[in-house]
């Protein structure tokens, strides 16, 4: 999936230089705009961004936010760090767990 996703922005990326190339604005260049948007958009999801369509983070998520292994997050998670279920899964606020590092500070 990735080289896919590597090959669509090589090619989105060919085709900006040659229609920037044309003169003025154009309708292709805006469809070029909305295209390379949700490009972005793709690439972020594909690639473990941080773009996501409901409030929390699951458990993978968390780990990848805060860039610590499985361990370290169930270690955290005893010491405090704020979560909850969602069913038989765990979930946590990006908020809480930023506010909950910044009081750990000292």
């Amino acid at each position: 999936m990735a080289s896919d996703l590597d090959r669509a922005l090589r090619l989105l990326g060919e085709l900006r230089g040659q229609l920037l190339k044309i003169p003025g604005p154009t309708p292709l260049k805006d469809a070029l705009q909305e295209v390379d948007q949700l490009a972005g958009r793709v690439e972020d999801e594909i690639r473990g961004g941080v773009r996501r369509t409901r409030p929390f983070l699951t458990f993978q998520e968390a780990t990848e936010f805060l860039n610590v292994s499985h361990q370290t997050l169930y270690r955290l998670m005893s010491e405090g760090l704020p979560g909850f279920r969602v069913g038989k899964q765990r979930a946590f606020f990006p908020e809480d767990l930023i506010a909950w590092i910044r009081s750990q500070r000292g």
